[in-house]
């Protein structure tokens, strides 16, 4: 019930990023802040799912837009680039 929440955040805040003409800066430098904020909750829930591909793709979306992971955040893409590296090695062993 929860991942269907974010994910629908996911998907309205995006869509309100999308009619942003009529924002300011700030307006829509907050919205954005507030969608990837959701990305990092989903990753979260991903996460603790135990399904570590979504989750790692959701975190490396707000790694690469710059936000800053708060500790939780930064131990769990840690954990997750540490899973992604184990199963490349694994393919090419």
């Amino acid at each position: 019930m929860l991942k269907k929440a974010i994910a629908r955040s996911i998907h309205y805040s995006g869509e309100m990023l999308k009619d942003s003409a009529n924002m300011d800066v700030s307006a829509y430098e907050g919205m954005k802040d507030t969608h990837f904020s959701f990305y990092d909750t989903y990753a979260c829930i991903m996460y603790k799912l135990g399904q570590t591909d979504s989750a790692f793709y959701y975190q490396d979306l707000v790694s690469r837009q710059g936000k800053e992971l708060n500790t939780g955040g930064m131990e769990r893409y840690a954990s997750l680039c540490r899973k992604a590296k184990a199963l490349h090695l694994q393919g090419s062993s």
